[in-house]
């Protein structure tokens, strides 16, 4: 240090200036040195950063995903049924495979599917529609065929649904004011009965006590209708359903009970005696002269 302080006292004014300014050059490079290096690291942290982003994203979304399958937000809370009668919610529940506690996973994209695979399980389901609601709550609506009659075979009553599909399992006491079919044994005869029958209008078939497959030499193909009201009708196994639409307006003009031929054409004759018609035929013994006149009226509607 002496040595250094000897050594400046001998060196001129101008010559202390000069190494002056020299050091301070030095010290303003190293210190841009320094800079230099601190902004390319920078410059390089920033660029792995943007680099590395999409990663970080994906990780982010990956690890709150994970997160979210476990908490119970992720799984069914609820399991609501609605729109069902016949078909109870426990046997709804059983052909399902929607069940509480099941990762929302399993629903979220396959509501379709689900609600096809749960429809082709009953015959009696006209629609199923499977939505969520409140997030993890699952609703299942569900739509039946309703019942427009039975079939009477073997002692028993099979439901006729308005598909036209027959429910297989009888009951011995079918639910009041509906039809009974009864007498088909041949399935082809009964399946183009069952398709004419479903074309009948609600209000029409309410007032139909029985649809009876009876034969004749002239008509193979007759069935016999007999009403509430007491009427009984004559038809044919391929055209009544569309005839029977117009039996209101046609029982509008009767003056008494009468038997409605609806085989060709459609006419309608009182009935000749307590007897006909009550198992669903008509008589054919020879009336007096006077019967001639019987009200005979023929109807406007088409063949």
């Amino acid at each position: 240090m002496a040595k250094k302080n000897k050594h400046e006292e001998e060196l001129t004014p101008w010559e202390r200036i000069s190494n002056e300014q020299k050091s301070q050059k030095k010290k303003h490079r190293n210190h841009r040195k320094r800079d230099s290096r601190k902004s390319k690291l920078k410059d390089f942290q920033v660029t792995n950063l943007k680099r590395m982003s999409p990663l970080l994203v994906i990780f982010t979304l990956g690890l709150l995903i994970c997160l979210f399958f476990v908490t119970p937000y992720s799984r069914v809370s609820k399991v609501t049924i609605t729109g069902n009668e016949m078909v109870s919610t426990a046997t709804i529940n059983k052909f399902t495979s929607v069940r509480k506690n099941e990762p929302l996973i399993n629903v979220w994209g396959h509501q379709h599917k689900l609600a096809t695979e749960l429809k082709n399980k009953s015959q009696r389901l006209d629609s199923v529609k499977i939505s969520t609601r409140n997030f993890n709550e699952v609703l299942i609506k569900v739509k039946e065929y309703p019942t427009i009659g039975y079939l009477y075979i073997d002692r028993g009553y099979q439901p006729i649904l308005k598909s036209g599909v027959i429910i297989k399992n009888k009951i011995l006491n079918p639910t009041a004011n509906y039809p009974i079919v009864k007498k088909f044994k041949d399935p082809k005869i009964l399946k183009n009965c069952l398709a004419q029958y479903k074309k009948i209008e609600p209000d029409v078939r309410a007032n139909i006590v029985t649809v009876s497959y009876s034969p004749t030499k002239l008509n193979k193909n007759r069935v016999v209708l007999k009403m509430h009201d007491k009427n009984v009708v004559l038809g044919t196994i391929n055209t009544f359903g569309d005839k029977m639409n117009y039996y209101p307006s046609m029982v509008s003009k009767l003056k008494s009970k009468s038997v409605i031929d609806m085989q060709v054409g459609a006419y309608s004759y009182p009935m000749k005696s307590k007897k006909a018609s009550a198992s669903g035929t008509v008589s054919t013994k020879k009336q007096p002269q006077t019967t001639k006149q019987k009200q005979n009226t023929r109807s406007t509607t088409g063949r």
